[in-house]
């Protein structure tokens, strides 16, 4: 958002400023690497998989059966998500 709403008269930044660290993103554990890798379908960042604030635990391929079974199309018809998955 920083990126699309700034200041007309300089035109020295680019359109797109990618955000990089020095470590990779852990694969394994990690509740935000969904909704990270899907804004789309996960809009407000929650609900990713392996939530340890669930208080009953769900498994990856428990919860990847739900998104896929629930009205919403949007999860079916993601391309990445359905071949990550």
């Amino acid at each position: 958002m920083r990126n699309l709403v700034r200041d007309k008269a300089d035109t020295t930044l680019p359109d797109l400023i990618l955000h990089r660290g020095s470590t990779a993103v852990n694969e394994y554990k990690n509740p935000a690497l969904m909704p990270g890798m899907f804004p789309t379908l996960w809009p407000f960042g929650i609900g990713g998989f392996e939530d340890p604030s669930r208080i009953k635990t769900i498994g990856f391929k428990a919860q990847a059966n739900y998104y896929f079974d629930i009205p919403d199309c949007s999860f079916r018809s993601h391309r990445s998500f359905l071949l990550l998955c």
